[in-house]
């Protein structure tokens, strides 16, 4: 997760995802800033498990998300019900394991688990395969490209490399943007003794 961060600065970048990309800019000097037993704090709790399975954690605000969407099921009708309505799904979470067990319905172990549904796999599988081929030979072999798939824009990964769009740019000059960049977005956080 901590290298996710470092990684995907300049995907957000390139695709004008400022806040995003604000987000990792601050996840990262967090990491590096922190003291080592607040790091090890931060480790065990930076993410939660909606079901208690160890090492099937998520994301804080995927796990937000998730809520949302509960609460938009329960249809509360009324924004003041909202908090009465999260404070009932907490109730259930909670309950969860001992109702399973109750029933007869506990969930799988969770070396077994897993969010990837088979029919999505096959999905991605079967779009890749229409679009590359399905033999080493039609995806490995000499291809005739008549137009750009990606019209006149700059291509992604060209794109991802150079999100400030320099022109001709140098492995120098692409390190010298991205600092300016970080330290421009730094000067602007609210932490506290950072100069």
């Amino acid at each position: 997760m901590d290298r996710m961060h470092l990684l995907a600065v300049n995907w957000f970048r390139s695709t004008n995802k400022f806040q995003y990309a604000r987000i990792c800019l601050d996840y990262v000097y967090i990491l590096l800033n922190l003291n080592p037993l607040l790091l090890c704090l931060w480790s065990k709790i930076r993410t939660c498990s909606m079901v208690g399975n160890s090492g099937r954690n998520i994301s804080w605000d995927q796990a937000n998300e998730f809520m949302n969407l509960e609460v938009k099921g329960m249809k509360p009708g009324d924004p003041r019900r909202i908090d009465k309505v999260i404070t009932m799904l907490n109730g259930l979470r909670a309950a969860d394991s001992h109702l399973r067990q109750a029933v007869g319905e506990e969930r799988s172990d969770p070396g077994k688990y897993t969010p990837v549904k088979a029919h999505h796999v096959q999905a991605i599988v079967d779009a890749l395969k229409l679009k590359l081929g399905a033999s080493n030979a039609e995806i490995f072999g000499p291809i005739s490209v008549t137009t750009n798939p990606f019209g006149t824009a700059t291509r992604p990964w060209d794109r991802v490399k150079n999100p400030a769009g320099l022109p001709a740019p140098t492995a120098a000059s692409l390190f010298d943007e991205a600092t300016t960049w970080a330290i421009s977005q730094l000067e602007r956080a609210p932490f506290p003794g950072y100069s």
